[in-house]
């Protein structure tokens, strides 16, 4: 019994030993992965992802390498070499009323002059509509307060 365990414990660790060899990335092919990743977008790599996410990089590495990394390792390869994830900025601009009414002043006119003559009707977002519309913008139906933007950092 006890070599019947000795020997299943051996082939357990050569076979450990095996994926272990297998699952790691050596130093060049880590090099590599990197420059990968830094000089070109997955769609240049031919891969289905817009953006460079740990499943992107576990499937470049398949592809190119023949490597299968687990897919909760990518991100400690991400962070070891550099690599954070990115959360898109939205920042609001503050509104400028006096380059709204030199707009109106200057440039809306020759809009709307080029609209007329081309029989066009010009259509307007909710984001352009001011409070108080009047003139060549109509009647407001709603507007929006108005509050200096905040800065989200």
């Amino acid at each position: 019994m006890a070599q019947s365990f000795l020997r299943l414990l051996i082939q357990f660790a050569s076979i450990a030993k095996l994926h272990s060899g297998k699952l790691s990335l050596t130093a060049a092919e880590a090099r590599r992965v990197q420059r990968w990743i830094r000089d070109k977008m997955p769609d240049q790599m031919k891969l289905p992802f817009a953006l460079w996410t740990a499943q992107a990089v576990r499937e470049l590495i398949h592809k190119k390498l023949g490597k299968t990394l687990g897919l909760s390792t990518m991100p400690l390869y991400l962070k070891r070499w550099g690599f954070t994830a990115q959360k898109p900025l939205t920042r609001a601009t503050p509104r400028d009323p006096h380059g709204i009414a030199a707009w109106r002043a200057q440039d809306y006119p020759s809009i709307a002059a080029r609209a007329k003559r081309e029989k066009a009707v010009i259509h307007w977002s909710g984001s352009v509509r001011d409070q108080d519309q009047t003139g060549p913008f109509g009647k407001s139906s709603g507007g929006y307060a108005r509050r200096k933007a905040r800065r989200l950092s």
